[in-house]
């Protein structure tokens, strides 16, 4: 099995057989090269606010804990995508919050300032007009993922937090005016 730490594994087993006892040590170094990251938790805060006046909006702050190793000073990224319950994607409408195969998310650029780095609270918006959804509840869930984006590879993903939206829409002139929402 690889070694996929930068932290070198050490190990032995003991070989018996008529009488004969042999030990046998194991040494697996590290990769240098290995990046690691643990997604601890996630939430949500409903109704968050951003902007004031005409540019206000009303939207989802996606909260995330987590971890991640061997990223220091290195240009990284955490994305957040969504979908419905069932496992189909939502698809953006305007080019505005998508991942490059155009289903809704949302990302954050970072740079970690230590070897190892815990991120307690990291803080990623979105607002409900960007989900494009119509009135109604709707069953939904999320992942995240992080990358090293000086490699372009995945660190770590988390698996899907299930919730659900109740978005209510008031339009006038076929702007959106007002969105609530609630959710669990």
């Amino acid at each position: 099995m690889e070694n996929v730490s930068v932290h070198e594994r050490t190990g032995y087993f003991n070989v018996v057989s008529d009488g004969l006892n042999v030990r046998v040590d194991l040494v697996q170094n590290g990769n240098p090269e290995a990046r690691t990251g643990y997604i601890s938790n996630s939430w949500l805060v409903f109704n968050a606010v951003r902007g004031y006046g005409y540019a206000m909006t009303r939207g989802l702050e996606i909260h995330t804990t987590f971890d991640v190793g061997n990223l220091y000073n290195r240009n990284c990224q955490i994305a957040v995508y969504f979908e419905f319950s069932d496992g189909t994607v939502l698809k953006d409408f305007n080019n505005s919050y998508r991942a490059t195969d155009g289903q809704v998310a949302v990302s954050s650029s970072f740079i970690p300032q230590y070897e190892n780095t815990h991120f307690g609270d990291f803080v990623l918006y979105i607002p409900y007009t960007e989900l494009h959804l119509a009135s109604g509840y709707h069953s939904l869930r999320y992942k995240i993922v992080i990358f090293d984006m000086t490699t372009g590879k995945e660190v770590c993903r988390s698996g899907n937090y299930d919730f659900t939206l109740q978005l209510v829409m008031y339009r006038f002139n076929t702007e959106v005016e007002k969105s609530v929402a609630s959710g669990q």
